[in-house]
């Protein structure tokens, strides 16, 4: 009890298998890459996830399904409920590419 205490006092990593997640949202369509994660217990009852998702160029409203799906496997596998994503484009913000 006092580990899990100290872990979430400090905000530590709960004990998610990232390498397993990370796998997992690159199996959606449209998901080219996920990094930057971080995940971290707010508290007892409270995991924050936070990461850069790189997408194929698509339009907004798949980028959006894209998320919805993210959100609900880290809500239903993981119970995370605070989510931050931000979507990211090779192609996008480079008109070199």
């Amino acid at each position: 009890m006092l580990n899990k205490t100290i872990n979430i006092l400090m905000q530590g990593v709960p004990n998610i298998d990232i390498d397993k997640l990370r796998l997992t949202i690159k199996d959606i369509n449209g998901v080219k890459d996920i990094h930057h994660i971080h995940i971290w217990y707010l508290n007892e009852n409270s995991i924050h996830f936070e990461a850069h998702i790189l997408m194929d160029n698509q339009l907004l409203e798949k980028i959006e399904i894209s998320f919805a799906e993210i959100k609900e496997i880290l809500h239903d596998n993981y119970n995370i409920e605070h989510i931050t994503l931000q979507p990211e484009c090779k192609y996008c913000n480079n008109p070199a590419y």
